[in-house]
C-alpha cells in the first residue's frame, strides 16, 4: 500500500524547522519568493505538471500557518478499493418490480447488506452515498448515470432507532412510507 506524503506548509514541500510564527519577517518574505519562483517556473514549461503548480499556490497560501496545517498529497482513501455489495441495473424501464422495497428503484440501484452485527450508523451511510457519486463519477462520459437515476439501499435486520430519531429531527427522512422503509433526504 503507498504511504500517504505529507508535507508542512513550507518552500518546496520540506518540513519547517521553524513554524511560520517564529520567522523573522525577511525568512517569510524569501520562502514565498521562493515559493513564487517555483511556480513561475512550473508555468513557463508547455507541459508542466500543473498539479506541482497548484501545490505551490497551496503552500503560498497556506505558509503563514507553519506546522500548524498540513498539506497531504494523494491521500490514500481506503486499504481497500472501494466497492459496493451489489449494483442492481434495471436495463429496460418498463420492468415492474412485485415487491414494494423494489418500486423506488431507479436505472442503478446500489444495494448495501449490513448483517446484524455490523454498525449502522451516519459514518456507514456517508460511506455508502461516497460509493454510489464514486460510481457515478466513474462512468466513461459525463452523464452515462445520472445522479438521478441513482438510488441506495441499506438492508438491515435491526434498525437504529436512535440514528433515525437524529435524522428525523434534522428532516432528513421522507415521510408516507411504510414503517419498515425509510427514504432518507442526502
Amino acid at each position: 500500500m503507498r504511504q500517504k506524503e505529507e508535507m508542512s506548509v513550507s518552500a518546496a514541500g520540506q518540513t519547517a524547522e521553524k513554524s511560520a510564527v517564529q520567522l523573522t519577517e525577511k525568512e517569510r518574505k524569501k520562502q514565498i519568493k521562493l515559493l513564487w519562483g517555483r511556480l513561475r517556473e512550473l508555468m513557463a514549461v508547455p507541459r508542466s505538471d500543473w498539479h506541482t503548480a497548484f501545490e505551490a499556490i497551496l503552500l503560498i497560501d497556506l505558509h503563514k500557518y507553519g506546522s500548524r496545517v498540513s498539506l497531504v498529497r494523494e491521500q490514500v482513501l481506503g486499504a481497500e478499493p472501494p466497492r459496493v455489495d451489489y449494483l442492481i441495473v434495471t436495463e429496460d424501464e418498463s420492468v415492474t418490480f412485485e415487491k414494494e422495497i423494489f418500486r423506488m428503484f431507479r436505472k442503478f440501484n446500489v444495494i448495501e447488506y449490513k448483517n446484524p452485527e455490523d454498525a449502522l450508523n451516519e459514518r456507514v451511510i456517508r460511506k455508502i452515498c461516497g460509493y454510489a457519486n464514486f460510481y457515478i463519477g466513474i462512468a466513461e462520459h459525463e452523464g452515462d448515470v445520472p445522479a438521478k437515476q441513482v438510488t441506495i439501499s441499506i438492508f438491515r435486520a435491526k434498525k437504529n432507532r436512535e440514528l433515525f430519531r437524529r435524522l428525523e429531527k434534522a428532516g432528513q427522512l421522507v415521510k408516507g412510507m411504510r414503517r419498515e422503509y425509510t427514504m432518507l433526504k442526502v
